[in-house]
């Protein structure tokens, strides 16, 4: 029987659980601080890994460091419980897997289509995928996810139940489909909002590089079995709210993108960076990236808006509401040779057509009555949810499958 690899949690000592197909694989209830989850049993954690406490709302103070915060932080947790979730995670929200067709053939091949997410989409008050009080299963930042039938996720903020192994295989499979691989980096304290990624296609490796501006967070990897004879790996990354810290976090991922990736593998970087700007005269980070990554174009919406703040939503002199979204935070930047697979993201209907060439930026809010079906179930209001900071982005490549 062919076997299936789901990558249940990260830690610093990567655990891959290896099952038959129809026999569940080993998981560990919730962990204490200092031990990691190996073949359904809790053990010592290897020096040197894991994340610190701490917490961040994108606003005031990363973890210790000084940090200027940000415009779009909202208010202070008021504390409210959020819905929660059972242990088990989502119920499947009942959508069949759009998926991506094989987009056609290439010299003589196929190629098969992948859709890339950068995804820090959490809402309410206490920054995890719960479901806010006063919404319904699945929750607006599930909901965005759903209807962008991504293969790849990376997810910033990734909390939701109980935080244990099934929870989070559970909302992976929510989102995915049933047989969907996790993995997240290993959190030590309740004030984490730790970095992962999901993936249709099977995780075959992951594991976490250290953040140094950080105690709350690290950089998750995870190394993918795509279609093909070449893998993919991910990195789901939330970087400091200050832009001296962010050239110091680009250093590292370059570093390690350089030290640790075989150079013909395909790397995508995704998450919340936190930039102000574009410019790499005020954003150095990006200067710094370009050294393994392909920074420009970037993704738009639909009106050609390229920030994904939440702050984009301001009242004009008739009333009327003009989109402007004026910051970059969230990005999905491939390596050159998976930017050269590049796309466009095409959402259609029949009636209506949105043909993005670089990607596309998920902003409910400018979506209407007659377009909103697009990103199914996503629904009008989702991305003006209670404390909802960010938009999502995706990304398509085609990957020649000999």
């Amino acid at each position: 029987m062919p076997k299936r690899f789901v990558v249940v949690v990260l830690s610093a000592v990567t655990f891959i659980a290896l099952s038959w197909c129809g026999t569940p694989a080993k998981v560990c209830g919730e962990c204490t601080s200092g031990t990691q989850c190996v073949a359904g049993q809790c053990v010592p954690t290897a020096a040197g890994g894991g994340t610190g406490g701490g917490s961040d709302a994108d606003a005031a103070i990363d973890a210790g460091l000084d940090d200027a915060g940000s415009d779009d932080a909202g208010p202070d947790d008021a504390g409210l419980d959020d819905a929660g979730l059972d242990d088990a995670g989502l119920d499947d929200a009942g959508i069949d897997d759009a998926g991506i067709d094989d987009a056609g053939t290439i010299d003589g091949g196929s190629v098969q289509r992948i859709r890339v997410m950068a995804a820090n989409l959490t809402a309410g008050n206490n920054q995890n995928y719960n479901v806010p009080p006063g919404d319904v299963t699945p929750g607006p930042g599930p909901r965005i996810m759903l209807g962008a039938h991504p293969d790849v996720v990376m997810v910033q903020e990734f909390r939701v139940g109980a935080d244990n192994d099934a929870g989070i295989l559970a909302f992976a499979e929510s989102i995915l489909g049933p047989g969907a691989s996790v993995c997240r980096e290993i959190i030590e304290g309740a004030g984490d909002i730790p970095n992962g990624i999901m993936s249709r296609y099977p995780i075959l490796e992951c594991g976490e590089w250290q953040d140094s501006r950080l105690t709350n967070r690290d950089y998750a990897y995870a190394r993918i079995d795509i279609p093909g004879p070449i893998d993919l790996w991910a990195i789901s990354v939330h970087l400091h709210t200050t832009f001296g810290s962010r050239v110091i976090e680009g250093t590292e991922l370059r570093d390690n993108v350089l030290n640790n990736i075989p150079g013909g593998d395909y790397v995508v970087l995704g998450g919340d960076f936190n930039t102000d700007t574009s410019d790499p005269l005020a954003e150095p980070i990006f200067t710094v990236l370009d050294d393994v990554f392909v920074v420009q174009p970037q993704p738009s919406d639909q009106f050609g808006n390229s920030g994904t703040n939440t702050n984009r939503l301001l009242v004009l002199a008739d009333g009327g509401l003009d989109p402007m979204r004026n910051k970059p935070y969230d990005w999905v930047v491939g390596n050159a040779d998976f930017t050269a697979l590049e796309v466009p993201v095409v959402l259609t209907d029949g009636t209506t057509t949105y043909t993005l060439p670089h990607g596309f930026i998920i902003d409910t809010r400018v979506f209407d009555a007659g377009t909103i079906g697009l990103i199914a179930p996503a629904l009008l209001g989702d991305s003006a949810a209670v404390n909802m900071q960010h938009m999502g982005v995706i990304r398509d490549f085609d990957v020649p499958v000999p």
